[in-house]
């Protein structure tokens, strides 16, 4: 994980930072599930299923399709906690807040 510089208008603006590399990863690939509601959360599935879909098998994507799966797991996780009206769903963020801390 690498440290991304972005102005202070931006940083208010945007959820989540994603580098140039992940970029298309901004409307599915999210740290913090606990902000979204349930059907944004379906939609970031069903997004990621389709991105999951779409990579080539072999060697060169491994990282990248276990990425996204375990990505999808937990997006599936914090649907199913929060279908079980689970106070402690399994997106909650870290007390810090931040990915690098």
């Amino acid at each position: 994980r690498e440290p991304v510089l972005i102005c202070d208008r931006c940083r208010s603006e945007l959820l989540d930072l994603h580098c140039a590399d992940h970029r298309d990863l901004r409307h599915c690939y999210f740290t913090d599930l606990s902000r979204y509601s349930p059907q944004e959360l379906d939609r970031q599935a069903s997004d990621l299923t389709a991105l999951i879909g779409q990579i080539v098998d072999g060697k060169e994507f491994k990282n990248r399709r276990r990425t996204l799966r375990t990505q999808l797991l937990r997006v599936e996780a914090e649907l199913r906690a929060r279908q079980a009206g689970s106070a402690d769903a399994a997106g909650t963020p870290a007390a810090s807040g931040c990915r690098s801390c």
